[in-house]
């Protein structure tokens, strides 16, 4: 089992002292909870060691997009212990994710690194079973999203997987915190450091543009215990949502193979900067309707981002992946892979 405490932030005090205090606490806690269980857990203050070596060795430009607050950024972190443990794969689940089968990890190596249907599965991605036990989306759209039907589009793709003869299916979405990636996939092909938001689904794109297939499987399910979500995430997903599928449509415009419809396809169409305008339009008549002043304020200041151009798209991630690779090859080989031991326990 691998360990990536999410975004342990230092905010006052000397930095050392708090980092090497956060480490000893955080290890103490799960060294109760882990048991007998083999278990490496990467820390911040890890991950600031590793960063020295990183940038001593011709990779500096790497750590920049290496930390445990960026989604993207943790998962790649991973994935680099993943290849100093020399496993074969990693499965993410994250800390609002239930095991509720016994069956699951079977599941979830089960076909990995290998063909079904004459595809390679070089990754597998399950389904969030939400906590009034169904599949579906809960859809609760509220007026001002006629035209951000995210939740209805998602559903449709879901159905699609449900109703299909095939246990696994090619699809446009995964899910990042039910993700299995096997080492053909993760040595070559990185998250992108440079997404703003829906690091799963992009990485469904990065694996198809260098040829390798993430599928979908039925039977890997796992229950997903979220936090219920006031108005000020709706306006944070919104924002974020829009900048992502700017990003996505410039990143799939040279890939036209890619088949994205209809999620998140639907967003990554030539008026999406208009669904976008209209969006944050009926959202912030919502709140002048309720008489919410400061809220409409706050929406108001998000009209910038429909304008907002990603740059160097697909080009700075494709020079990352690119050093991503050579860096993977090399790994195994340094004096790390002696050091990720000394981050774990109960290991032989």
């Amino acid at each position: 089992m691998l360990v990536l405490p999410f975004c342990l932030d230092i905010k006052e005090g000397d930095f050392w002292t708090v980092l090497s205090h956060t480490d000893e606490k955080v290890r103490q806690v799960m060294r109760a909870a882990i048991g007998t269980i083999p278990t490496v857990i990467f820390t911040r203050k890890n991950l600031v060691d590793f960063g020295r070596y990183i940038q001593a060795n011709r990779f500096e430009n790497l750590f920049p997009h290496l930390d445990l607050c960026d989604y993207p950024k943790i998962r790649n972190s991973g994935l680099i212990v993943a290849q100093l443990l020399g496993v074969d794969a990693i499965l993410f689940m994250d800390n609002d994710e239930v095991i509720r089968d016994a069956r699951f990890l079977s599941f979830a190596e089960e076909f990995l690194g290998r063909d079904y249907d004459g595809i390679q599965v070089s990754g597998k991605a399950g389904f969030y079973i939400e906590p009034d036990g169904s599949i579906l989306l809960k859809e609760t759209n509220p007026w001002w999203k006629f035209f951000w039907n995210k939740t209805s589009l998602m559903n449709q793709v879901f159905q699609q997987i449900i109703d299909s003869k095939s246990r696994l299916i090619r699809s446009p979405i995964i899910l990042g915190g039910n993700l299995a990636i096997h080492r053909i996939l993760f040595q070559k092909v990185p998250f992108d450091p440079f997404i703003p938001r829906g690091e799963d689904m992009d990485y469904q794109i990065n694996a198809e543009i260098f040829g390798l297939h993430v599928l979908f499987d039925k039977d890997q399910n796992i229950q997903h215990l979220h936090p219920e979500r006031g108005e000020a995430f709706l306006l944070g997903e919104l924002r974020g949502d829009i900048q992502r599928f700017l990003y996505e449509r410039a990143k799939v415009k040279g890939y036209p193979e890619i088949n994205l419809d209809p999620y998140p396809g639907y967003f990554l169409k030539g008026d999406l900067r208009l669904k976008g305008l209209l969006t944050l339009l009926l959202f912030a008549l919502d709140h002048f309707l309720r008489l919410d002043l400061k809220g409409l304020g706050v929406v108001l200041r998000e009209f910038g981002s429909v304008f907002d151009d990603p740059e160097d798209v697909p080009g700075r991630y494709l020079r990352f992946q690119e050093e991503w690779e050579i860096f993977m090859i090399e790994l195994p080989n340094t004096g790390l892979k002696d050091a990720v031991r000394e981050w774990g326990y109960n290991l032989d």
